[in-house]
């Protein structure tokens, strides 16, 4: 009588066996991970709790799930008055990891250390609640020679050969190939990094991002980004 399976086909099949049940077993893991979350929804609450906003009151709100520093956490981005929000939320109990405030600052918290979480000198965040200037800004009593006002109000006046906010925004537009009516600017600002001095320069089309960062005297494109959700 004739062997149901021959040797080549069982170990096909053990091989088979195996496969599947690594990757149930990886299914199950990662189902056990997830299950164990907040939702989206969840870390938008959070961030706009944190806020101090409603959903109703911002405009370009995202959130993605993303593995960081060995956790989970939801990034958590949105738009209001001028003011360009960037949370990052721990998706396992919901805790606001940092945030990032560009254009302003979470109302209530004016007396609280670096209330924008922002990265310090060491290109680290620094924890929430902690003292230190905010990013790009000079110590107490000292002045930047390159802070200048883009939008804000501010009244300081161009270096000679500075081609200034408007033209910034120009430049980033003709590259993107878009006009100001097709877009929504959230950022125009003057900054020095690394003894250079640019203009970054953030707006939105749609729910689509771009970031650029222009050299303030050239006019050169010094970086550039764009980010499709």
């Amino acid at each position: 009588m004739k062997k149901l399976f021959s040797t080549p086909k069982r170990a096909v099949i053990t091989t088979l066996c195996i496969v599947f049940l690594v990757l149930a077993t990886a299914a199950a893991a990662v189902w056990a991970v997830r299950s164990s979350q907040i939702s989206r929804s969840e870390a938008i609450a959070a961030a706009l709790a944190d806020a101090g906003l409603k959903e109703s009151e911002v405009s370009a709100l995202r959130a993605r799930l993303e593995f960081d520093d060995g956790r989970f956490q939801y990034e958590v981005d949105f738009y209001c008055d001028g003011v360009t929000y960037e949370y990052a939320v721990q998706a396992k109990d919901g805790d606001v990891i940092s945030r990032d405030i560009e254009g302003g600052s979470v109302p209530g918290r004016s007396g609280q250390g670096n209330p924008s979480g922002k990265e310090n000198a060491g290109g680290q965040k620094a924890p929430i609640g902690q003292d230190g200037p905010a990013e790009g800004q000079a110590p107490a009593g000292q002045k930047d020679p390159a802070a200048q006002g883009s939008g804000n109000g501010g009244a300081d006046v161009l270096k000679e050969g500075d081609i200034g906010a408007e033209r910034a925004k120009e430049i980033a537009l003709e590259h993107a190939g878009l006009t100001e009516s097709d877009v929504r600017f959230v950022k125009a600002e003057r900054d020095r990094d690394d003894g250079i001095v640019k203009y970054e320069i953030e707006f939105y089309a749609g729910m689509t991002e771009y970031s650029y960062e222009i050299d303030a005297v050239s006019g050169e494109i010094l970086e550039y980004d764009v980010d499709r959700d």
